[in-house]
C-alpha cells in the first residue's frame, strides 16, 4: 500500500494494544506498538520491538549467578545484564558481575542463568569475556550454553595451566572488586 505523502511504496501501521491473532502455518504478521514494530509467528511467538534500524533497543535484565553445590549470595555486589534483539533470530548480550565485600561465594562450579532469550536448540553457543582479578590479572573466559537452555552449561576460564571451570577459588579466590564481563551474540529460537 502506498502512503499518500510518500513516493515510495510503504505501509502505515496503527499502534496495537496487543499482538494480533496467530497467523496460519508458514506466515508471520507485523504489528506496531508505541515502542516499535513487532512480529508474531505462526506459533504465536512475538519478537520485538524492532527500531528503525531493524533492531530493538537495549533492555536490562538481571542474570542469575548460582553454584552447582551452594548458591552465592549477592549482597552489595552488582550483577547486570543487557540484551538487544538484532533481528528475529539473533540477540546481542552483555553480562557483568562485580563482587561486593558482603557477597558470599557459594560452592561448586559457577553457573550463569536467567537469560531473557532462549538459545537456539541443536548445538552449543558461546559468549566470550574476561574475569578480572582486581589486584592484578585478567583471565580469558567463556560461557557455553546448550541449545534451548537459558542457563550456562559451562563457565570456564583459561590461564597458563589450561582451561578450568570457574568456582569460588578458580581461577583465583574471588575478592571484593573482582569481576567478570561477557559479550557476544547468540542465535535464538
Amino acid at each position: 500500500m502506498k502512503a499518500e505523502d510518500n513516493e515510495f511504496p510503504s505501509v502505515l501501521f496503527d499502534d496495537q494494544g496487543s499482538a494480533p491473532a496467530t497467523p496460519a502455518s508458514g506466515f508471520s504478521r507485523i504489528f506496531s506498538k508505541s515502542d516499535g514494530l513487532y512480529i508474531v509467528d505462526d506459533a504465536g511467538g512475538v519478537t520485538g520491538p524492532m527500531a528503525a534500524s531493524g533492531a530493538g533497543a537495549w533492555s536490562s535484565f538481571t542474570p542469575a549467578l548460582t553454584g552447582s553445590t551452594t548458591n552465592p549470595t549477592i549482597v552489595n555486589g552488582t550483577i547486570l545484564g543487557r540484551y538487544k534483539l538484532i533481528d528475529a533470530t539473533t540477540c546481542a548480550l552483555h553480562l557483568e558481575y562485580t563482587k561486593g565485600s558482603s557477597d558470599t561465594a557459594g560452592s561448586g562450579f559457577y553457573i550463569i542463568g536467567d537469560l531473557p532469550v532462549t538459545p537456539k536448540t541443536g548445538y552449543f553457543q558461546l559468549l566470550h569475556g574476561v574475569i578480572h582479578d582486581s589486584g592484578s590479572t585478567f583471565f580469558v573466559a567463556s560461557l557455553r550454553f546448550a541449545g534451548g537452555a537459558i542457563t550456562s552449561e559451562y563457565f570456564v576460564a583459561a590461564d597458563a595451566a589450561g582451561d578450568k571451570r570457574v568456582t569460588p577459588t578458580v581461577p583465583m579466590t574471588w575478592a571484593t572488586g573482582d569481576k567478570f564481563i561477557f559479550q557476544g551474540t547468540i542465535e535464538i529460537d
